[in-house]
């Protein structure tokens, strides 16, 4: 499923193919993983549990912000907070000890999602970001910067929830 949106007009949900990259954090370079897909089935969409975690989303577009953290609150057993920006992200996240994976865009108004990244992995060195972007040169940057894993915009659902358990079942 494929997540796209245009301001002021609609929000479209495409089936389509990607990929996503996951840096290991034994320091070897990037991986290619490609998605095996999703059940869709009403409403709900098929995905195992994930753990016990807590997810911050991070994403300027209220559609896909909130298209995202529904998605996953259907697989994790604790809350998927949202924020519309790097800033208001980072005034919840600077305190908090108990937040375990960060999924944040890049290009938002005021803090940058690359911005947020670097505060995170300076203060908390082994939280888990995950960073999307549609801007295939943000890619580099974010993992360059520390991200742990990139989600190449427009990306299936399923490939969410796959990076996501890759991380929690890696640790």
């Amino acid at each position: 499923m494929r997540i796209g949106y245009i301001p002021g007009q609609f929000t479209e949900y495409i089936y389509t193919t990607t990929c996503f990259y996951v840096k290991n954090h034994d320091g070897v370079p990037p991986n290619t993983i490609r998605s095996s897909g999703i059940a869709i089935s009403g409403s709900k969409v098929g995905c195992a549990i994930i753990a016990n975690v807590k997810i911050i989303v991070v994403e300027d577009e209220p559609p896909i912000r909130t298209f995202i953290a529904n998605a996953l609150k259907y697989c994790v057993n604790r809350e998927v907070k949202t924020f519309e920006n790097g800033s208001s992200a980072w005034e919840y996240l600077k305190d908090q000890t108990d937040v375990d994976i960060v999924i944040s865009d890049v290009d938002m108004p005021g803090m940058s999602g690359i911005e947020l990244l670097q505060r995170i992995k300076q203060q908390f060195p082994a939280r888990i970001c995950i960073i999307m972007s549609g801007d295939p040169m943000n890619e580099e940057l974010a993992l360059k910067n520390g991200a742990d894993g990139f989600l190449a915009k427009p990306f299936k659902l399923g490939n969410l929830f796959e990076v996501v358990q890759t991380f929690v079942i890696n640790g």
